[in-house]
Protein backbone atom coordinates (compact mmCIF):
# COMPACT_ATOMS: atom_id res chain seq x y z
CA UNK A 1 0.00 0.00 0.00
CA UNK A 2 1.29 3.54 -0.80
CA UNK A 3 1.72 6.13 1.72
CA UNK A 4 -1.12 8.88 2.08
CA UNK A 5 -0.75 12.19 3.57
CA UNK A 6 -3.75 13.63 4.96
CA UNK A 7 -2.91 17.51 5.60
CA UNK A 8 -5.11 19.53 8.41
CA UNK A 9 -4.54 22.96 9.48
CA UNK A 10 -5.83 23.61 13.25
CA UNK A 11 -7.14 27.27 14.76
CA UNK A 12 -8.92 27.18 17.16
CA UNK A 13 -11.73 24.05 16.59
CA UNK A 14 -11.94 22.35 19.97
CA UNK A 15 -15.62 21.74 19.62
CA UNK A 16 -15.16 20.10 15.83
CA UNK A 17 -11.37 18.56 15.91
CA UNK A 18 -12.22 15.18 17.96
CA UNK A 19 -14.74 14.65 14.61
CA UNK A 20 -12.57 15.10 12.33
CA UNK A 21 -9.76 13.36 12.99
CA UNK A 22 -11.58 10.24 14.40
CA UNK A 23 -13.11 10.44 10.34
CA UNK A 24 -9.36 10.02 9.24
CA UNK A 25 -8.53 7.35 12.00
CA UNK A 26 -11.51 5.28 10.43
CA UNK A 27 -10.44 4.99 7.02
CA UNK A 28 -10.69 1.34 5.61
CA UNK A 29 -7.33 2.60 3.90
CA UNK A 30 -5.08 2.57 7.05
CA UNK A 31 -1.50 3.60 5.45
CA UNK A 32 -1.49 7.58 6.29
CA UNK A 33 0.65 10.00 7.98
CA UNK A 34 -1.83 12.59 9.66
CA UNK A 35 -0.12 16.19 10.06
CA UNK A 36 -2.24 18.26 12.45
CA UNK A 37 -0.75 21.75 11.38
CA UNK A 38 -1.70 23.62 14.90
CA UNK A 39 -1.91 27.57 13.40
CA UNK A 40 -1.41 29.02 16.69
CA UNK A 41 -4.67 27.92 18.26
CA UNK A 42 -6.00 29.64 21.44
CA UNK A 43 -8.41 27.13 22.46
CA UNK A 44 -7.88 23.84 23.43
CA UNK A 45 -6.65 23.14 19.96
CA UNK A 46 -3.62 22.48 20.31
CA UNK A 47 -3.42 20.34 23.70
CA UNK A 48 -5.78 18.10 21.67
CA UNK A 49 -3.46 17.71 18.67
CA UNK A 50 -0.59 16.71 21.12
CA UNK A 51 -3.14 14.37 22.63
CA UNK A 52 -4.19 12.42 19.50
CA UNK A 53 -0.49 12.32 18.52
CA UNK A 54 0.03 10.26 22.14
CA UNK A 55 -2.72 7.80 21.02
CA UNK A 56 -1.78 7.10 17.29
CA UNK A 57 1.57 6.77 15.77
CA UNK A 58 0.82 8.23 12.45
CA UNK A 59 -0.24 11.39 13.64
CA UNK A 60 2.67 14.05 13.62
CA UNK A 61 2.28 17.70 14.90
CA UNK A 62 3.53 20.74 13.89
CA UNK A 63 2.70 23.91 16.25
CA UNK A 64 3.44 27.19 14.62
CA UNK A 65 2.84 31.24 15.01
CA UNK A 66 -0.70 32.16 13.50
CA UNK A 67 -0.30 32.46 9.57
CA UNK A 68 -3.97 31.86 8.25
CA UNK A 69 -5.65 28.48 6.21
CA UNK A 70 -2.70 29.15 3.49
CA UNK A 71 0.37 29.25 5.42
CA UNK A 72 -0.63 25.81 7.70
CA UNK A 73 -1.71 23.96 4.42
CA UNK A 74 1.65 25.12 2.78
CA UNK A 75 3.54 23.93 5.94
CA UNK A 76 1.52 20.86 6.10
CA UNK A 77 2.77 19.70 2.39
CA UNK A 78 6.21 21.25 2.82
CA UNK A 79 6.37 18.01 5.09
CA UNK A 80 4.21 15.37 3.51
CA UNK A 81 6.25 11.98 2.56
CA UNK A 82 3.26 10.47 1.22
CA UNK A 83 2.33 9.61 -2.88
CA UNK A 84 -0.69 11.24 -2.30
CA UNK A 85 -1.95 14.18 -1.15
CA UNK A 86 -5.22 15.14 0.80
CA UNK A 87 -5.97 18.05 2.57
CA UNK A 88 -8.97 18.11 5.21
CA UNK A 89 -10.52 21.06 7.18
CA UNK A 90 -10.24 20.57 10.75
CA UNK A 91 -14.20 21.56 11.35
CA UNK A 92 -15.05 18.93 8.67
CA UNK A 93 -15.09 15.55 8.86
CA UNK A 94 -14.91 12.61 6.01
CA UNK A 95 -16.45 9.31 5.04
CA UNK A 96 -14.61 5.96 6.12
CA UNK A 97 -14.23 4.98 2.43
CA UNK A 98 -12.74 8.18 0.78
CA UNK A 99 -8.79 7.48 0.98
CA UNK A 100 -9.29 3.42 -0.10
CA UNK A 101 -11.74 4.80 -3.25
CA UNK A 102 -9.77 8.13 -4.33
CA UNK A 103 -6.38 6.04 -3.90
CA UNK A 104 -8.00 3.39 -6.36
CA UNK A 105 -8.89 5.54 -8.66
CA UNK A 106 -5.84 7.45 -9.00
CA UNK A 107 -3.53 4.69 -8.91
CA UNK A 108 -6.00 2.58 -12.34
CA UNK A 109 -5.41 5.88 -13.72
CA UNK A 110 -2.13 7.35 -12.52
CA UNK A 111 -3.57 10.37 -12.39
CA UNK A 112 -2.76 13.51 -11.22
CA UNK A 113 -5.54 14.74 -9.10
CA UNK A 114 -8.59 12.88 -8.35
CA UNK A 115 -12.23 14.84 -7.80
CA UNK A 116 -15.30 13.67 -5.20
CA UNK A 117 -18.35 15.04 -4.42
CA UNK A 118 -19.31 16.54 -1.14
CA UNK A 119 -22.36 17.34 1.27
CA UNK A 120 -22.44 20.62 2.24
CA UNK A 121 -24.03 20.72 5.97
CA UNK A 122 -26.07 24.25 6.57
CA UNK A 123 -26.21 24.65 10.27
CA UNK A 124 -29.96 24.45 9.88
CA UNK A 125 -29.57 20.72 9.17
CA UNK A 126 -30.28 21.12 5.35
CA UNK A 127 -27.56 19.02 3.34
CA UNK A 128 -26.84 19.75 -0.67
CA UNK A 129 -25.14 17.41 -2.74
CA UNK A 130 -22.37 18.95 -4.66
CA UNK A 131 -21.45 17.30 -7.61
CA UNK A 132 -19.48 18.05 -10.51
CA UNK A 133 -20.52 17.55 -14.30
CA UNK A 134 -17.67 15.12 -15.94
CA UNK A 135 -17.65 11.59 -17.14
CA UNK A 136 -16.88 9.35 -14.50
CA UNK A 137 -14.00 6.78 -14.02
CA UNK A 138 -12.01 8.09 -16.98
CA UNK A 139 -8.74 10.01 -17.83
CA UNK A 140 -9.77 13.52 -18.73
CA UNK A 141 -7.84 17.11 -18.97
CA UNK A 142 -8.91 20.30 -19.58
CA UNK A 143 -7.77 20.11 -22.70
CA UNK A 144 -10.36 17.41 -23.38
CA UNK A 145 -12.96 18.60 -21.04
CA UNK A 146 -12.72 22.45 -20.71
CA UNK A 147 -15.49 22.42 -18.43
CA UNK A 148 -13.15 20.91 -15.21
CA UNK A 149 -12.36 24.32 -14.83
CA UNK A 150 -15.55 25.16 -13.62
CA UNK A 151 -16.65 22.68 -11.05
CA UNK A 152 -16.09 22.64 -7.60
CA UNK A 153 -12.75 24.30 -6.57
CA UNK A 154 -12.43 23.27 -2.97
CA UNK A 155 -9.01 21.86 -2.40
CA UNK A 156 -10.43 19.64 0.16
CA UNK A 157 -12.71 17.61 -2.48
CA UNK A 158 -9.95 16.08 -4.38
CA UNK A 159 -6.75 13.75 -4.19
CA UNK A 160 -3.19 15.03 -5.27
CA UNK A 161 -0.46 12.93 -6.58
CA UNK A 162 2.19 14.80 -4.37
CA UNK A 163 5.15 15.08 -6.77
CA UNK A 164 2.39 16.45 -9.04
CA UNK A 165 1.48 19.02 -6.70
CA UNK A 166 4.77 19.81 -5.61
CA UNK A 167 6.49 20.23 -8.92
CA UNK A 168 4.24 22.81 -10.42
CA UNK A 169 5.51 25.42 -7.81
CA UNK A 170 2.20 26.08 -6.87
CA UNK A 171 0.96 27.24 -3.58
CA UNK A 172 -1.47 28.31 -1.53
CA UNK A 173 -1.57 32.42 -1.44
CA UNK A 174 -0.74 33.45 1.99
CA UNK A 175 -2.13 36.05 3.13
CA UNK A 176 -5.83 35.88 1.35
CA UNK A 177 -9.66 34.16 1.18
CA UNK A 178 -10.64 32.50 -1.22
CA UNK A 179 -7.67 30.83 -1.39
CA UNK A 180 -8.78 27.70 -3.11
CA UNK A 181 -10.13 29.80 -6.05
CA UNK A 182 -6.54 31.03 -6.92
CA UNK A 183 -5.12 28.12 -6.75
CA UNK A 184 -7.31 25.50 -8.13
CA UNK A 185 -7.55 26.75 -11.67
CA UNK A 186 -3.85 26.72 -11.87
CA UNK A 187 -3.75 22.96 -11.09
CA UNK A 188 -6.38 21.80 -13.52
CA UNK A 189 -4.37 23.71 -16.58
CA UNK A 190 -0.97 21.96 -15.26
CA UNK A 191 -2.46 18.50 -14.74
CA UNK A 192 -2.52 15.87 -17.51
CA UNK A 193 -4.51 13.41 -15.83
CA UNK A 194 -7.75 14.16 -14.04
CA UNK A 195 -10.26 11.28 -12.50
CA UNK A 196 -13.96 11.71 -11.10
CA UNK A 197 -15.79 9.80 -8.79
CA UNK A 198 -19.15 10.73 -8.39
CA UNK A 199 -19.95 9.87 -5.33
CA UNK A 200 -20.17 12.39 -1.80
CA UNK A 201 -17.51 11.19 0.22
CA UNK A 202 -16.24 14.61 1.98
CA UNK A 203 -18.47 16.57 4.32
CA UNK A 204 -18.19 20.15 4.46
CA UNK A 205 -19.39 22.30 7.84
CA UNK A 206 -20.81 25.57 7.47
CA UNK A 207 -20.83 27.22 10.68
CA UNK A 208 -21.52 30.60 12.31
CA UNK A 209 -18.74 32.81 12.12
CA UNK A 210 -16.48 30.57 9.80
CA UNK A 211 -13.79 33.01 7.86
CA UNK A 212 -15.98 32.21 4.64
CA UNK A 213 -19.79 33.59 6.10
CA UNK A 214 -18.76 36.91 6.97
CA UNK A 215 -20.07 39.94 6.12
CA UNK A 216 -16.66 42.14 5.57
CA UNK A 217 -18.20 43.09 1.66
CA UNK A 218 -14.75 45.40 1.49
CA UNK A 219 -12.25 42.69 2.59
CA UNK A 220 -14.02 40.04 0.58
CA UNK A 221 -14.19 41.92 -2.63
CA UNK A 222 -10.51 43.07 -2.80
CA UNK A 223 -9.53 38.79 -1.95
CA UNK A 224 -11.58 37.89 -4.92
CA UNK A 225 -10.24 40.54 -6.87
CA UNK A 226 -6.49 39.29 -6.41
CA UNK A 227 -7.24 35.72 -6.72
CA UNK A 228 -9.33 35.96 -9.98
CA UNK A 229 -6.38 38.36 -11.47
CA UNK A 230 -4.19 36.28 -10.46
CA UNK A 231 -5.55 33.22 -12.32
CA UNK A 232 -5.88 35.46 -15.51
CA UNK A 233 -2.65 36.55 -15.63
CA UNK A 234 -1.22 32.95 -14.66
CA UNK A 235 -3.05 31.94 -18.09
CA UNK A 236 -1.82 34.26 -19.72
CA UNK A 237 2.03 33.83 -18.76
CA UNK A 238 1.39 29.91 -19.88
CA UNK A 239 -0.17 30.90 -23.65
CA UNK A 240 -3.58 29.63 -22.50
CA UNK A 241 -5.93 32.37 -22.15
CA UNK A 242 -7.53 32.92 -25.53
CA UNK A 243 -7.92 28.45 -25.53
CA UNK A 244 -9.66 28.59 -22.50
CA UNK A 245 -11.41 32.51 -22.74
CA UNK A 246 -14.85 31.01 -22.16
CA UNK A 247 -14.23 28.97 -19.00
CA UNK A 248 -12.04 32.15 -17.78
CA UNK A 249 -14.66 34.82 -18.58
CA UNK A 250 -17.70 32.25 -16.83
CA UNK A 251 -15.10 31.93 -13.98
CA UNK A 252 -14.87 35.57 -13.35
CA UNK A 253 -18.27 36.28 -13.76
CA UNK A 254 -19.45 33.48 -11.21
CA UNK A 255 -16.72 33.95 -8.63
CA UNK A 256 -16.65 37.70 -9.43
CA UNK A 257 -19.80 38.95 -9.39
CA UNK A 258 -22.53 36.52 -9.04
CA UNK A 259 -21.52 34.62 -5.89
CA UNK A 260 -20.63 38.18 -3.52
CA UNK A 261 -23.02 40.07 -5.19
CA UNK A 262 -25.68 37.69 -4.28
CA UNK A 263 -23.93 36.99 -0.78
CA UNK A 264 -23.57 41.02 0.00
CA UNK A 265 -27.40 41.59 -0.92
CA UNK A 266 -28.94 39.40 1.53
CA UNK A 267 -26.88 41.34 4.30
CA UNK A 268 -27.02 44.86 2.99
CA UNK A 269 -29.18 45.59 -0.53
CA UNK A 270 -27.39 49.28 -0.34
CA UNK A 271 -23.90 47.47 -0.25
CA UNK A 272 -21.51 50.09 -2.80
CA UNK A 273 -19.73 46.30 -3.41
CA UNK A 274 -22.26 45.25 -5.53
CA UNK A 275 -21.50 47.71 -8.10
CA UNK A 276 -17.96 47.00 -7.69
CA UNK A 277 -18.23 43.39 -8.71
CA UNK A 278 -20.36 44.28 -11.66
CA UNK A 279 -18.09 47.12 -12.93
CA UNK A 280 -14.39 44.54 -12.41
CA UNK A 281 -16.75 42.03 -14.36
CA UNK A 282 -17.18 43.93 -17.13
CA UNK A 283 -14.06 45.84 -17.49
CA UNK A 284 -12.12 42.14 -17.33
CA UNK A 285 -14.72 40.40 -19.46
CA UNK A 286 -16.78 43.18 -21.55
CA UNK A 287 -18.90 40.65 -23.38
CA UNK A 288 -19.47 38.21 -20.13
CA UNK A 289 -23.81 38.08 -20.69
CA UNK A 290 -23.08 36.07 -23.81
CA UNK A 291 -21.47 33.22 -22.16
CA UNK A 292 -22.70 29.53 -23.02
CA UNK A 293 -21.97 29.06 -19.55
CA UNK A 294 -24.65 31.34 -18.15
CA UNK A 295 -27.08 30.27 -20.75
CA UNK A 296 -27.00 26.33 -19.53
CA UNK A 297 -27.47 27.93 -15.36
CA UNK A 298 -30.10 26.12 -13.56
CA UNK A 299 -33.47 28.29 -13.04
CA UNK A 300 -32.27 29.29 -9.64
CA UNK A 301 -29.52 30.86 -11.11
CA UNK A 302 -30.86 32.52 -13.79
CA UNK A 303 -33.83 34.30 -11.39
CA UNK A 304 -31.34 34.71 -9.44
CA UNK A 305 -29.02 36.64 -12.54
CA UNK A 306 -32.03 38.73 -13.34
CA UNK A 307 -32.47 40.27 -9.97
CA UNK A 308 -28.75 41.03 -9.96
CA UNK A 309 -29.10 42.81 -13.72
CA UNK A 310 -32.61 44.39 -13.10
CA UNK A 311 -31.25 45.71 -9.27
CA UNK A 312 -34.18 44.67 -8.12
CA UNK A 313 -32.74 43.71 -5.41
CA UNK A 314 -35.61 43.19 -2.46
CA UNK A 315 -36.68 40.21 -4.61
CA UNK A 316 -33.61 38.18 -3.52
CA UNK A 317 -34.86 39.10 0.32
CA UNK A 318 -38.40 37.34 -0.61
CA UNK A 319 -37.19 34.34 -2.00
CA UNK A 320 -34.39 33.63 0.96
CA UNK A 321 -37.67 34.07 3.31
CA UNK A 322 -39.85 31.74 1.29
CA UNK A 323 -37.13 29.29 1.28
CA UNK A 324 -36.73 29.62 5.01
CA UNK A 325 -40.29 28.88 5.71
CA UNK A 326 -40.36 26.16 2.96
CA UNK A 327 -37.74 24.47 5.43
CA UNK A 328 -39.61 25.06 8.59
CA UNK A 329 -42.49 23.86 7.09
CA UNK A 330 -40.52 20.84 6.20
CA UNK A 331 -39.07 19.81 9.31
CA UNK A 332 -42.28 19.59 11.11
Amino acid sequence: MVLVSVVVPVYNVQDFLEKCVKSIKAQTYQELEIILVDDGSTDCSNEMCDKFAQEDSRIRVIHKKNGGLSDARNVGAGLAAGKYLFFLDSDDYVDSRLVEKAVGAAEKFDSDIVYFDYKRLEPNGDVEVCDCNLPEMCPISLKTNPELMLQTLSVCAKLFRRDFFTKTGLFFPVGYRYEDLGTIPKLVLTADCVVYLREPLYYYMIREGSITTGTEDEKNYSHRKKMVEGVLDYYREKGQFETFHRELEYLTFYNMYFIPAREMIYHDRKSPYVKKCRDLTVKLFPGFRKNPYIKNMGRKEKVQFWILEKRQFWMMNVLSWARKQSDKMRRR
